[in-house]
């Protein structure tokens, strides 16, 4: 048994997440964090970045990323920092985010961007050493951000 969420992902064959003595999820390492039940497990496993939105005409439709939610915002879309593609142009998808980067920090195994969207939230993006190679990116430059890989939870 340990509290410590990474040792747990790297040594145990199967993991339990429990919430205030309830368990909220069971299942290999890999499982639980590529697809966790609920926010919390998703939230309890790493970083991550929150969107809010609501459902119209069976559709998503978000109001930004940032600031106070609509009253009737009831879903959130979680995207992990590492699950974001970079673009200096408009990408071709539907969701996409348009930001200003902040704050750049290369040392560590990976990149570590903060950005700004246009509500002023805060967005973070992890990119390996090549990937930021490959872009001319620094502070105060506009970018475009693309999940590859998102969870969405509606709101209780």
């Amino acid at each position: 048994m340990t509290h410590d969420q990474e040792e747990a992902l790297e040594v145990a064959d199967r993991i339990v997440v429990m919430n205030q003595g309830r368990i909220e999820q069971t299942g290999t390492p890999e499982e639980v964090f590529h697809n966790p039940s609920n926010e919390f497990v998703m939230r309890f496993l790493g970083e991550v970045n929150v969107f809010r939105g609501r459902i119209e005409n069976d559709h998503a439709v978000f109001s930004g990323t940032g600031g106070r939610p609509e009253t009737d915002d009831k879903i959130k879309v979680m995207i992990r920092p590492h699950e974001f593609d970079m673009n200096l142009e408009v990408p071709d998808s539907e969701f996409y985010i348009e930001a200003l980067i902040q704050r750049i920090v290369t040392a560590g195994p990976f990149v570590k961007i903060e950005l700004t969207d246009k509500q002023n939230q805060i967005i973070y993006v992890h990119l390996s050493h090549d990937d930021y190679k490959k872009l001319p990116l620094g502070v105060k430059k506009n970018v475009f951000l693309t999940p590859r890989n998102h969870q969405i939870y509606l709101e209780n």
